[in-house]
This record gives structure tokens, C-alpha cells and sequence, in this order.
């Protein structure tokens, strides 16, 4: 916690009583090292209440939210002080829905629905009703302020070993049958089944490690096959193949084929695959050059080797090959409104790209669902829905555009 940490405490003026409650609990927490901004201390003679209470809320850290009958009856009819403070801290929620909330409900006077108004319901509190469990509820606001909790979290341990299905490893392949053991791994490879990501990892190691072994025609015919993992099992094979060969099979005219053939396939896996192939063959580079003339899709004149592997390699993994973006799809679903259904897509074509573009995504679809849901139940106007809404279309084009 920093030095200067500030805390605001926003209440209503029930009766003497109720102001000596908040007083004494204001006196605790400067005592125990926090700033406390409140008005029987600042609010002097000749002050604006309103101004003192919107300052308030702005230059403190913290705000603690004192919920009875009379704050609520205020904070629903926006009357006086706490009407306006109240309005004050509902717009900063709807306004920071994915950040750290700051402000701690705490409860005294009744039930928690003859207090809290009821959007604020939805958040944790803390019930000072119980006067012989004063201490205990103070200490953990006290806790929450310091951010030193009693329940800790364990630190994160190691990976325990589990034991997975078996499939079949490098130390016992048979060296006749080398084709039909890779058909094998390859199935066990696929994202979409059972296997780990982990011995996913492992398994095209594998392929790689004994691909260059397999003849040429057996790395066609997988290349050849209807499945999107047999063409990642061919790409992994013909890289190893070109990679630990003087030979440079891109002079092939089938490999060749299977190369300018799978480079629109659906799958950003597969061309991803092929993009490695390409990469170690000067031959098949050159005919990419030719073939998607991509000295013309950028804005440099003649590129260095390195440069243009890596010209290839973002021109192939945008799936600009022979396809509508996923750019101008996104463009054209925000220009006509259809903010969800762009995030759906973009969810859908992360999935297992790039999970932390993913989750930006998520978390953009999960306000999205927040502030709609909190419109059908009349908490936002529908003003606030379309101020939502167009920050969203905003960052969703902000995060492609780095893409």
C-alpha cells in the first residue's frame, strides 16, 4: 500500500447515532495507518457538499459504501448528498466492469434488501449488524484495505506425473512399418481429440525425428489423404526430410503441388505446417515468390531471405490465401451492428492459435453480456448500452489491427 493511500467513507445522515457509528469507525482506521476522507472531519462550514463528495470519490483509493434503510431510500430517489454519491459510484462501475472494484459495501441497520440497493447486491459485504461480531468483521475490512488476507492462496507447485494412453514412441517402431506408425501418431496428434497438449508436443517431435526416413512416395501418399493430421504428418516429414537431405525435394512436381495446393487449406494448422516446409527449401520459395507474387503484398522493395520468410509466413497465417479475411469479416459484422456475433467468430478462430488473444476476446464477449443483461433488468439506460458497445467494437479493432 502506498503512503498517500486514501479512503472515502459515503453514508447518510440517519440520526446521531448512526453518524457516531461511522465516526468511531473512522477514528479505527486512521488509527490503524489509513487516510480517511469523511465529512465530519473535512466538510467544513460554507463548503460544497456536492463538490466534497465527487472529489471524494476521485482522489481516494478506496471507498467504503455504508448501506441502511435511509441510504437506500436516498440512493433511489437520488436525494441530497448520498443520492449524488450514489449516482456517482453506479456510472464508475458500469465504466470499469472488468477492472478491480473499489468500492466495499458494508451493511448496518437491516437486511441486506432493505439496504443495498439492488444492483449493489450482487457484491460481497460486509454485515456489521452483529455488534459481538464487531471485531471480527472490522479486521476483515481492515484486511481487504491492506490487501492482507487470512484465507492466502497456496503458491502454485509443480506438475504431478500423469499417466496417459499409450502411443506408440520412437524406441519401438518397426523400421517396415515406419508408414503405418506415423498414420498412427498423427491420429494421436490431433487438437481436437484426447491426447494432451504436452504429448501432442512430443508426438510430432516424434514424426520429426524419424520423418526423414520415409520414402518420398509414403510422404505423398499421406500428403494425398483426406486428413487435415496426415498433412501435418507429411509437412513434419518433408521438412525433416529437406532439412537432413542434400537433396532439396521442392524440385518434386507432386511435392510442389501439395504445397501451393495446401497452402488454402481451411486449416491455419496445416499451412502453418507447410510455411516450415517452405522455409527449408530454397526451391519451394522461390515458386511462392512466383506463385503469390508476395513481393507485391508488401510495401519494402527487394527483402533479404529472412525477410521474406517472414513475409511468407504472416501472408499464409492471416489466411489472405484465397479466402475473405478475418479482418474485413470482423469490419463489416461491426459496421452493421453485430458486435456478438464478431466476437463469436474471433473466439472461434483463436481457439488454439493464441490463447492470450483469445481470452481478450472472452472477456470482451463477457462485458458485452454483463451490460446487456444488466439493461434487460433496468439498471443501465440504453444510452450507456451504446457507449459499452462502441468501446467494444474499438479494442475488438484495436487487438486485430496488432494482429
Amino acid at each position: 500500500m502506498e503512503d498517500n493511500f486514501k479512503v472515502f467513507i459515503s453514508y447518510s445522515w440517519d440520526n446521531d447515532e448512526h453518524k457516531i457509528w461511522v465516526r468511531n469507525l473512522a477514528d479505527k482506521l486512521i488509527n490503524d495507518g489509513i487516510e480517511v476522507l469523511l465529512d465530519q472531519y473535512d466538510l467544513k462550514i460554507g463548503k460544497s457538499i456536492l463538490q466534497f463528495a465527487e472529489l471524494s470519490i476521485e482522489n481516494s483509493d478506496r471507498v467504503i459504501v455504508v448501506f441502511t434503510p435511509n441510504y437506500l431510500s436516498k440512493a433511489t430517489h437520488k436525494k441530497g448528498g448520498v443520492g449524488y454519491e450514489y449516482s456517482i459510484i453506479t456510472q464508475e462501475i458500469y465504466n470499469n466492469q472488468t477492472e478491480k472494484l473499489r468500492f466495499i459495501p458494508i451493511l448496518i441497520g437491516g437486511e441486506a434488501k432493505k439496504c443495498i440497493p439492488l444492483f449493489m447486491q450482487q457484491y460481497i459485504y460486509i454485515d456489521f449488524n452483529d455488534a459481538d461480531k464487531f471485531d471480527k468483521n472490522y479486521e476483515n475490512l481492515i484486511r481487504d484495505l491492506y490487501g492482507e488476507y487470512e484465507d492466502v492462496k497456496p503458491q502454485k507447485g509443480k506438475k504431478p506425473i500423469f499417466t496417459t494412453k499409450n502411443f506408440t514412441t520412437i524406441d519401438n517402431v518397426i523400421s517396415d512399418d515406419l508408414y503405418s506408425t506415423i498414420v498412427e501418431l498423427s491420429m494421436l496428434s490431433n487438437p481436437k481429440g484426447d491426447t494432451p497438449k504436452e504429448d501432442r508436443i512430443k508426438i510430432n517431435l516424434q514424426i520429426e525425428k524419424i520423418g526423414h526416413e520415409l520414402e518420398l512416395h509414403e510422404i505423398l501418399k499421406l500428403a494425398n489423404s483426406e486428413s487435415n493430421q496426415n498433412k501435418v504428418a507429411a509437412g513434419i516429414c518433408l521438412k525433416s526430410k529437406i532439412k537432413t537431405s542434400k537433396i532439396d525435394y521442392g524440385s518434386d512436381i507432386q511435392v510442389q503441388e501439395f504445397i501451393t495446393r495446401e497452402l488454402s487449406n481451411d486449416s491455419v494448422y496445416v499451412r502453418y505446417k507447410i510455411v516450415q516446409v517452405i522455409n527449408e527449401s530454397n526451391i519451394l520459395l522461390d515458386i511462392l515468390i512466383n506463385e503469390l507474387k508476395i513481393r507485391q503484398k508488401v510495401e519494402k522493395g527487394p527483402l533479404t531471405q529472412k525477410e521474406l520468410q517472414k513475409a511468407i509466413k504472416s501472408y499464409v497465417l492471416k489466411g489472405i490465401s484465397n479466402e475473405v479475411s478475418l479482418k474485413s469479416n470482423v469490419q463489416t459484422l461491426i459496421s452493421e451492428g453485430k458486435t456478438e456475433l464478431a466476437l463469436e467468430k474471433l473466439i472461434s478462430f483463436f481457439d488454439n492459435r493464441n490463447d492470450e488473444i483469445q481470452k481478450d476476446f472472452l472477456l470482451l464477449s463477457s462485458t458485452l453480456s454483463d451490460n446487456s443483461r444488466n439493461f434487460r433488468l433496468g439498471l443501465v439506460e440504453e444510452s450507456q448500452i451504446q457507449i459499452t458497445k462502441n468501446r467494444i467494437n474499438f479494442a475488438i479493432l484495436e487487438i486485430i489491427n496488432k494482429v
